[in-house]
């Protein structure tokens, strides 16, 4: 990877991080107006409930990314950037433009899919 396609993942990923901070930002504005104010009869309460409980859920997956974006920035800091944290070797270029905080080559991430699959099979 050159130099001018790290700068333009880096620049994706600060772009990214922004978007996921401004809107877990307005969740808390939206939820905390939302304490202030009193709600109607009973079926709004739950409406709200509802409302509230998929807001957080969005929240925990967007958190999550949050958190795999930082660790790519991080290495990108430290120059150890798109190298796959099971086997080592690089992860392709093309992978890192569509999933720029990508932690394993395609190789390792379906063989860690289908070692998941089969768990959650032997679980049942």
């Amino acid at each position: 990877m050159n130099k001018s396609e790290l700068k333009q993942i880096q620049n994706m990923l600060l772009e990214r991080k922004m978007e996921i901070l401004g809107k877990l930002l307005e969740e808390h504005e939206t939820y905390v107006q939302h304490l202030k104010t009193e709600t109607g009869d009973l079926a709004d309460e739950a409406y709200d409930v509802i409302e509230r409980d998929l807001a957080y859920d969005l929240s925990i997956a967007e958190k999550t990314e949050l958190e795999e974006i930082n660790e790519a920035l991080r290495k990108i800091e430290e120059g150890t950037y798109g190298i796959c944290e099971d086997c080592g070797e690089k992860i392709p270029v093309e992978r890192l433009k569509v999933k720029p905080y990508a932690r394993y080559c395609i190789k390792c991430k379906e063989k860690r899919e289908r070692k998941k699959i089969l768990r959650s099979h032997i679980e049942e």
